[in-house]
């Protein structure tokens, strides 16, 4: 078994902090762009005829359109997706625009008011999503400051998802607000371990039982960050998956980068801040218990 020695959370406590801050300065400074699924407009997947640059197949669109709102990803050498915010294209359009260099293999057209609802819709659930998660942790703990701790990590685990989001140009979809509302499952999964390990289960020292909850957390969420990796590799719209042999998906490609970094995001929010503020919170009580029997 790995040996867990106890750490020093002051010093820790530093990491979590930081990570809050760069990514809410990484959201309000680079945006969180929405997709098409919020916003509007088409996507396309592009069979192409011949080798080209991605610049020179945005350009074609742009010069085509005008608008600059269009993304285009590339996986293998045949093969392109291209996003057009904003308007709605259709598939004739799209050929004549590619000429001799590709075809239109399938598009998504959504239209403003559509995405609009999606919008509104999507805001809802996550709102809905979390106050219920903060119910169920209030009836569970029966105590403030430990339901607090876990929903606070849960609340820093969609920020570094929106930071990560922000920093790598992943749009707010369908997709990547249902990988949010996952997150917040997973998170809550993760704190009550700890919580449960070190406020509840009274064997042991405060270290012994912090390094029993870290030693399962930690095996749980690396298994997770391991099977949606793989996940992502097989889905990714990269050369990558291209070149694996697999059909690469926009939908999963977002929800496996999104939980990938949510994940990674929720290690030091979990064993470091939440174990920093249980611990202060267990330091209290102890010293609130001699004043008591002195009486």
């Amino acid at each position: 078994m790995i040996d867990i020695k106890p750490i020093d959370l002051k010093k820790l406590i530093v990491i979590p902090i930081v990570i809050l801050i760069l990514s809410v300065v990484s959201i309000f400074y680079l945006g969180v762009d929405r997709g098409i699924d919020f916003e509007g407009g088409t996507l396309a997947v592009i069979k192409l005829n011949t080798q080209i640059d991605t610049s020179a197949i945005e350009s074609k669109f742009k010069d085509t359109l005008k608008t600059s709102d269009i993304k285009v990803l590339s996986a293998g050498e045949d093969k392109a997706f291209v996003e057009i915010a904003r308007l709605e294209v259709s598939e004739e359009k799209i050929n004549e625009i590619l000429g001799e260099i590709g075809k239109a293999e399938s598009t998504k057209r959504v239209g403003a008011t559509i995405s609009e609802k999606f919008w509104g819709q999507a805001i809802r659930a996550l709102i809905i999503g979390y106050v219920l998660m903060a119910l169920v942790v209030l009836i569970a703990f029966r105590t403030i400051v430990p339901s607090f701790a876990v929903m606070l990590c849960a609340f820093s685990d969609i920020v570094v998802a929106l930071g990560g989001m922000a920093l790598f140009n992943i749009p707010l979809s369908l997709a990547s607000i249902a990988a949010l509302l996952m997150l917040i499952g997973y998170s809550v999964d993760t704190d009550i371990l700890l919580t449960t390990r070190i406020v509840k289960t009274k064997i042991g020292t405060f270290d012994e039982r912090m390094g029993a909850a870290m030693k399962t957390g930690l095996t749980m969420t690396f298994t997770a960050i391991a099977a949606v990796g793989m996940l992502y590799i097989f889905s990714s719209t990269s050369s990558l998956a291209y070149y694996l042999g697999t059909t690469p998906s926009t939908e999963l490609s977002q929800i496996t980068s999104v939980l990938i970094i949510g994940l990674a995001g929720d290690i030091p929010n979990t064993w470091i801040q939440n174990t920093y503020i249980l611990k202060m919170y267990l330091e209290r009580i102890e010293r609130k218990i001699p004043r008591k029997k002195k009486k």
